[in-house]
């Protein structure tokens, strides 16, 4: 979807009366779904060509022709992604598309984060444009926590051919960096990035450890010891797709899982005033 962000992604492409970006990335989506099962989908956000008053090279850029590709990128160029991911998940929901919002991300660091410490030169070639090592490094680490659903180690440590000035505030720019991509949410508060909203859980989140699942690893049925009364059951894969819910479950009901097979899911504890939540990781090994 390069170069055509000043047409709507379900607008016919105009040099291709027969097809629109969606279309497109549906043929594209069906192919790979109908080759290969459990494979997730991402679009990857990248930023816009310049609008300059010259070439560049050999001029740079102006700083009030910067300061507007950043905006430009961070507002109306990422709500064109945001409205291209939204028809996705309409036309094809079992798919679960996620955009990373690359550009808009890099675009945030170069003016909050380091405003003004880099040559637009030691960044860019060109007004397309296209980056130099650091910029390539930036987009593959947003693109590393967005599709890992992790931070970067704090012990990495990039090689010289990135800038020593993202090298001596990587600290920042990498917490910054996972920071927006786990506030890049859907209306309805959920993730657009990331696969497993409800994975994303560590056991101190579980009503100080008391509820359990047992066994844990297990064959084909497990438990959930001491809840305190009824609780909604749902089961997760790790694409964060539900595959299997049980109501009205106490800790005295098993809970079959004849039909999952070996791997890792994630179960989703609501109670019925749906005022309590608890999430817990499962291992299904037979």
């Amino acid at each position: 979807a390069n170069f055509i962000q000043h047409e709507n992604p379900d607008a016919l492409h105009p040099l291709d009366a027969n097809t629109s970006v969606i279309q497109a990335t549906e043929t594209i989506f069906d192919w790979v779904n109908t080759q290969e099962s459990n494979v997730r989908y991402y679009i990857y956000g990248n930023w816009p060509e310049m609008d300059l008053a010259n070439a560049f090279p050999p001029t740079p850029p102006t700083q009030t022709e910067i300061d507007f590709f950043h905006n430009q990128t961070i507002g109306s160029f990422t709500d064109w992604w945001k409205n291209y991911q939204d028809l996705m998940l309409t036309s094809r929901p079992v798919l679960n598309t996620r955009l990373i919002p690359v550009g808009a991300i890099i675009s945030k660091i170069l003016r909050d984060i380091i405003p003004n410490q880099i040559a637009f030169a030691d960044l860019y070639e060109d007004s397309a444009p296209h980056g130099r090592a650091s910029i390539y490094f930036l987009a593959g680490m947003i693109t590393y926590m967005a599709v890992y659903e992790q931070n970067i180690p704090d012990t990495y440590v990039p090689n010289s051919s990135v800038h020593s000035v993202i090298i001596n505030n990587l600290s920042n720019i990498k917490d910054f960096s996972w920071d927006e991509l786990n506030s890049f949410n859907l209306p309805n508060g959920d993730s657009r990035v990331f696969y497993s909203n409800i994975l994303n859980v560590e056991d101190e989140n579980f009503d100080n450890g008391s509820v359990m699942l047992y066994p844990n690893p297990t064959l084909n049925q497990f438990k959930i010891l001491n809840l305190d009364g009824y609780y909604n059951i749902s089961i997760y894969d790790t694409f964060g797709r539900i595959i299997q819910v049980n109501k009205n479950i106490n800790s005295n009901i098993v809970i079959s899982l004849e039909n999952l097979e070996n791997g890792i899911y994630f179960i989703s504890i609501e109670n019925m005033e749906r005022d309590k939540v608890f999430s817990r990781k499962l291992v299904v090994n037979r």
